[in-house]
């Protein structure tokens, strides 16, 4: 064990998950600043999928680490999941990224059929590449997006270099591919993308700003099933999308005017960052290759390799006297002690040797004793015989 210190100081396989709709409240760990709510029946907001995961007391994703699901944030629990660790899209600072063969999807039960809604998506397009990439599909559970359902993708023909010049809106009362993006956008920066459609019409909007139409019947679409980055094409999962997509939000009505200008503002500004896209000036980290373990980059640290092992810890503090108190995610708990005056520990007592995956997430030394923040409880332990280490 290593311790920092511190002088002094393509997929043919569909899984999918059964949800029910259980209340009309948004989720607890939801971003409660959404501005409008009626009508809400999805919403997948990958900024807060770690508080969701905690919430549902599940290990926190690290950058990069591929997603088995994504919770709904509208309160009617319709996650979409993929269980197939083959096909999984990763979890990458705030946002998912999928590949292009990869997907998340949902059975839902009940399912929905509305001839109304509206669909915010604010996603980064890598490429496209022709042959109708999708940002989202909904379809009867018997049938393909295109005739019973909708979809949402970037069209038959590829974009020229870093752009995409076709977004394609299509479904139940609108058969038929369509462009409805006027101007390319480019593929290096995030955009969001609203569609409303009722009977009547279909109106794309890209970045605040209308870019299409077309026209609409009467007939309700279905959304008995439900994905992001793949289509529903019978008789398997196809049109795989390469991006990244940081949130989906649809509503089972057409927002008002005023409705849809406050949303596409607070997702605009919830999302400027990705919106923006890198700044020209930013120098690109490469890793170094054949690197050491630990690498330092502020002067003034110094590592020293302790003489004692034990499993990974993911929580350590001192307390005042100099012992060095260690939490693991094992779900034990140790305690580190420098008895030959050297300043490096080479003594460990481990006072909780019961593993456990309600691991640590934080800790504080208070009055000579270690309290550890779990999942659901803090844990305070005590030194009962005087001897250093707690009881």
């Amino acid at each position: 064990m290593r311790i920092l210190r511190m002088p002094m100081k393509q997929a043919t396989l569909l899984i999918l998950i059964l949800a029910l709709p259980v209340r009309a409240e948004s989720a607890r760990w939801a971003d409660h600043t959404i501005p409008v709510k009626a009508g809400l029946e999805l919403w997948l907001d990958a900024s807060r999928e770690n508080e969701a995961r905690e919430a549902h007391y599940m290990n926190r994703l690290a950058d990069g680490q591929a997603m088995e699901i994504w919770h709904d944030s509208s309160g009617r629990s319709r996650h979409l999941a993929q269980w197939s660790s083959v096909f999984r899209p990763l979890w990458r600072s705030g946002a998912v990224e999928f590949l292009g063969d990869d997907y998340l999807a949902a059975l839902l039960n009940p399912g929905l059929e509305s001839r109304e809604c509206t669909i915010f998506i604010v996603a980064a397009p890598a490429r496209a590449t022709g042959d109708f990439p999708a940002l989202f599909s909904a379809a009867r559970r018997d049938g393909n997006d295109y005739t019973s359902g909708l979809t949402v993708d970037f069209g038959r023909s590829p974009g020229t270099a870093g752009s995409v010049d076709s977004v394609n809106v299509e479904g139940a009362g609108q058969t038929g591919a369509r462009n409805l993006l006027v101007a390319p956008v480019a593929t290096d920066k995030g955009h969001l993308f609203t569609i409303s459609s009722s009977p009547g019409s279909t109106v794309l909007r890209a970045d605040g700003t209308v870019s299409g139409r077309r026209e609409r019947g009467d007939v309700a679409f279905a959304m008995d099933r439900v994905a992001v980055g793949g289509r529903f094409v019978d008789p398997e999962m196809r049109h795989f999308f390469e991006g990244r997509i940081a949130e989906v939000v649809f509503y089972n009505r057409r927002l008002d005017e005023k409705e849809l200008l406050r949303t596409e503002q607070w997702l605009a500004e919830k999302h400027a960052a990705f919106l923006r896209g890198p700044d020209s000036d930013q120098v690109k980290l490469v890793p170094v290759k054949d690197a050491p373990v630990v690498q330092m980059l502020v002067p003034g640290f110094r590592v020293d390799e302790l003489k004692v092992e034990t499993t990974n810890l993911n929580n350590i503090e001192y307390a005042p006297d100099g012992r060095l108190f260690a939490g693991g995610y094992d779900g034990r708990f140790h305690l580190l002690r420098d008895r030959d005056g050297d300043g490096i520990e080479e003594t460990l007592d481990t006072f909780s040797n019961e593993t456990s995956d309600n691991y640590p997430v934080g800790m504080v030394v208070k009055e000579g004793m270690p309290h550890y923040l779990l999942a659901d409880e803090i844990v305070r332990f005590r030194d009962t015989d005087g001897d250093g280490v707690p009881d």
